[in-house]
């Protein structure tokens, strides 16, 4: 009976031994909890990513397929050119992401109404003249910049002038307007390709 009582006694756990369990289970639950919130950060960062590349190839896929037409002449593209030039408030020199801040002496983005507007005004002076004529292909929930910057070339002597043959378009696109200058920016250059001689 006694080495019953004693094979017994040895089974079971301490309650030293219950709340050192308990407390290594609850440290690799919180670890795991915490963990939540980053993946569904960088989930919805990814999701976002997706969004603005697509929306950023479909606004310079219709530019470029715009202005890539045989039938636009040199006064058409020109025109086109200089006019995106002209709304996004840029010199030959500043580039055109000034247009989308409330001074040309800082990097405050201004309101996403304002942002998408200039954004509009620059998609619509490059493609005027394409027929049919693309509409602006993003929704209202992204704030979207677009920058057009004619080409530069140098010439006998090392002087740099300005290429208006060619022409570089630049867009950002982010969810709020206060994160827009933190996103990648997306690129294509396009050539004029039309008649030269009307």
């Amino acid at each position: 009976m006694n080495g019953m009582k004693s094979i017994f006694g040895k089974l079971g756990f301490t309650l030293m031994e219950v709340n050192l369990a308990i407390f290594i289970m609850a440290a690799g639950v919180l670890a795991m909890v915490s963990l939540y919130p980053l993946g569904y950060r960088e989930n919805q960062q990814s999701k976002d990513d997706v969004k603005s590349a697509a929306a950023a190839d479909a606004v310079l896929n219709q530019i470029t397929g715009a202005l890539s037409q045989r039938s636009i002449t040199w006064d058409d593209w020109l025109n086109a050119v200089q006019g995106a030039v002209k709304v996004t408030g840029q010199g030959e020199r500043n580039g055109g992401w000034a247009a989308y801040c409330e001074t040309g002496n800082g990097f405050t983005p201004k309101k996403k109404n304002s942002i998408n507007s200039t954004a509009k005004s620059v998609f619509s002076a490059l493609v005027g003249k394409s027929k049919p004529k693309p509409s602006w292909p993003v929704n209202s929930d992204y704030v979207c910049a677009l920058v057009a910057q004619p080409g530069h070339v140098r010439i006998p002597g090392g002087e740099v002038q300005l290429d208006w043959s060619r022409i570089a378009v630049s867009m950002r696109v982010s969810r709020k307007a206060g994160a827009l200058f933190a996103q990648p920016i997306y690129f294509t250059e396009i050539h004029f390709q039309g008649d030269q001689k009307k």
